[in-house]
């Protein structure tokens, strides 16, 4: 505004030779070295500011601007000063709005409320993922995509690490977690606290969550609410061995941990169901044998006992499903190939403990053994995962219901080198 007012006669000269305020604009640009928002400023200025009093004022405006300049440099240039603003106006706030609180907050008001801190969190569907690392996270459901059977699904855990998903299972985020250790131990915690990542990431360390040993990783997951704390767990292992226990067993356990079995020497525990007394469950080898024992001929024990024998395997098998019979459901089957099935209950009679069992798939180069099994219903779904990180959601009830000895249909169109790992069944829970 200076630089107009210095050069007026010239301004108005300019402006009046142009032919509209753009060219003018543009002219007062060239001829002053303006900005466009000097040159905006000139143009919009009225006349009545050329007396010698507005003349005056914007000089002295100009100068009040300048010193400001000088001191607000010098303030970004001396920390002390920062400083010393910064309490003044601290204070000044204080002195204003610093009146007392108008309600209290005391520590019995908080222990009679009934507020709790969980009705805030959405009791939501996710899957929980474990690797062979012991890292571990929780991803929603809608993560993983419906497709149909004998696609190659997509891509999981980012290749580029050394690490594969070792276990997955289905809960709900206001689910308590077991998590059982190699080694007979149990650790417990709320589902919405495990840490959420996407599913091409590892997660967080179990170590850093967990107090696991050196030694210690989770072998099998299970979920439970404070309803089912009238049940009983049935615990199987790796070898065949069974065992039940309460469940009230382990409603004091903190992440710590706790025993819940004694293993015996190079076995682990595998799976873990629920049941009663009116309960029938079926084990499965990976050899394609399946052995169907009724709940009330199985004992309940205490923590540190280590079970008795389910199932008689051959020695170079091992268990690897274990399914609680629901009327109306079907077994599910997935094989290494990423073949499966589904088959019924009744082709199983139920027998005592200790026996070798029934075939309950055929097990060919084709197929490769058997990965694991589950109970499943006509609205369920199947999330499945392989050794390379592919991940395939499927209908269960879109699989053929096939008799024991077949191989089943292929469920997943797998890369080279690659295998089913796990599965879990959406809808259980």
């Amino acid at each position: 505004m200076k630089i107009a007012l210095e050069n007026i006669e010239d301004v108005i000269k300019v402006i009046r030779a142009s032919k509209n305020p753009p060219e003018a604009k543009q002219q007062l640009m060239i001829r002053f070295s303006l900005s466009e928002v000097q040159s905006d400023a000139i143009l919009e200025m009225r006349l009545q500011r050329l007396t010698s009093l507005e003349v005056q004022k914007i000089i002295d405006e100009l100068e009040e601007v300048r010193k400001l300049i000088i001191d607000l440099k010098d303030i970004l240039a001396k920390p002390s000063r920062v400083n010393e603003i910064v309490c003044t106006e601290l204070q000044e706030v204080g002195d204003k709005y610093g009146n007392k609180r108008k309600t209290e907050i005391s520590i019995e008001t908080i222990e009679s409320s009934s507020f709790n801190a969980e009705d805030l969190i959405a009791d939501e569907e996710i899957v929980i993922q474990i690797t062979y690392d012991q890292f571990i996270k929780r991803l929603p459901i809608d993560t993983f995509k419906r497709q149909k059977r004998g696609g190659k699904g997509i891509q999981g855990l980012s290749q580029k690490r050394d690490d594969v998903i070792k276990i997955m299972k289905a809960a709900m985020t206001h689910d308590n977690i077991m998590f059982f250790s190699n080694i007979g131990k149990v650790y417990v915690m709320k589902a919405y606290e495990l840490p959420i990542a996407s599913k091409e990431a590892r997660g967080k360390s179990l170590k850093a969550i967990i107090n696991l040993r050196e030694d210690e990783y989770i072998s099998s997951v299970f979920t439970f609410r404070g309803e089912d704390m009238d049940k009983d767990l049935l615990l199987v292992t790796r070898k065949g061995f069974i065992k039940r226990i309460q469940l009230k067993e382990f409603g004091n356990v903190k992440k710590s941990g706790i025993i819940a079995i004694g293993l015996r020497e190079g076995d682990e525990l595998i799976k873990v169901e629920s049941m009663t007394d009116k309960d029938e469950v079926m084990i499965f080898s990976k050899k394609g044998l399946a052995l169907r024992i009724e709940g009330n001929i199985i004992r309940a024990q205490g923590r540190t006992a280590s079970g008795v024998t389910g199932m008689r395997l051959a020695e170079d098998d091992a268990i690897v499903g274990l399914s609680k019979y629901k009327e109306g459901e079907d077994i599910f089957v997935v094989s290494e190939e990423g073949y499966g099935k589904r088959l019924g209950f009744e082709e199983f009679a139920a027998k005592g403990r200790g026996g070798k069992g029934m075939a309950y798939l055929k097990i060919t180069e084709k197929n490769g053994f058997s990965v694991g099994t589950g109970s499943v219903g006509s609205e369920d779904e199947i999330i499945l995962i392989t050794q390379q990180g592919m991940t395939i959601r499927i209908n269960a009830f879109d699989i053929s219901k096939l008799g024991r000895t077949a191989v089943g249909v292929r469920i997943v169109d797998l890369k080279d080198n690659d295998k089913v790992q796990d599965f879990t069944v959406l809808g259980e829970n």
